[in-house]
């Protein structure tokens, strides 16, 4: 009897162990997960022009005229996404979702946008931004300033360098001509700001780029690239993660 009790003893430990070994790597599935988070929380607005309401916005439609403003970031990044902001001459349909864009981006060239070094059409999400524009002398009064949402990939931009983004919208479903084109929404309206616009000949080719009064509204999110030290949340989680790894492989779990 003691003979056979000496195996069932043994056992025991051995099911405590593949019991701890199962909840450890639970929970280094779970750091990682976490820590992969942590590292995408760390994309940020890298530049930003708000909306001012009470303006209305420029028209800048394919075909028409484009509108351009500048931005200069703080450091060398990576751009991945924008917003913008504008209105319509009558509102969207709710049930619109989607709208088409023309966007590009410029290096300058004077005060105004020099080479175009990337251009694409984008389906941007449109929603609701919760502003209308509220200036009652306005003939735009009351209309939605809707929010326009899309990625930019992953784009490199240099750091203290002026540069130039361009958006027109490039929808086919929505009116190219008259007063319900889009408007891009106003950031600032001064001499003392300005932004860049162009205008198309008949054959569709570009014309000239002006320089005019006012800034438009949009924001940029990115990554700064630079060696920066890791968020303390992210450091702090690797390092319990390689402590975690050592104690696992001295209890031979992985």
């Amino acid at each position: 009897m003691e003979i056979l009790s000496w195996p069932q003893e043994a056992a025991t430990p051995v099911r405590r162990t593949l019991t701890k070994g199962k909840i450890m790597k639970r929970i280094m599935v779970a750091l990682c997960l976490t820590l992969l988070w942590s590292t995408r929380a760390l994309a940020a607005s890298l530049f930003e022009q708000p909306v001012d309401t009470t303006l209305p916005g420029l028209y800048s439609n394919v075909g028409r005229v484009e509108v351009a403003d500048d931005f200069t970031l703080a450091g060398n990044s990576v751009l991945t996404a924008a917003t913008w902001y504008g209105i319509y001459g009558v509102d969207l349909n709710p049930t619109v979702t989607t709208i088409d864009f023309s966007v590009a981006l410029f290096d300058n060239a004077g005060n105004v946008p020099g080479t175009e070094f990337w251009r694409q059409t984008l389906s941007a999400t449109v929603t609701d931004s919760g502003m209308t524009v509220t200036d009652p002398a306005s003939s735009f009064f009351g209309r939605t300033i809707y929010a326009f949402d899309s990625s930019l990939g992953a784009t490199p931009i240099a750091g203290g360098v002026p540069m130039w983004i361009s958006i027109m919208e490039a929808d086919g479903d929505t009116p190219a001509t008259g007063s319900t084109q889009w408007l891009w929404s106003y950031n600032a309206l001064t001499a003392g700001v300005k932004h860049a616009q162009r205008s198309f000949d008949d054959t569709g080719a570009p014309e000239d780029w002006n320089r005019w009064n006012g800034t438009v509204a949009f924001t940029l999110y990115g990554n700064v690239e630079t060696s920066v030290i890791p968020a303390p949340g992210a450091v702090a989680l690797g390092m319990l993660g390689t402590g975690l790894i050592g104690w696992l492989r001295r209890r031979q779990i992985l």
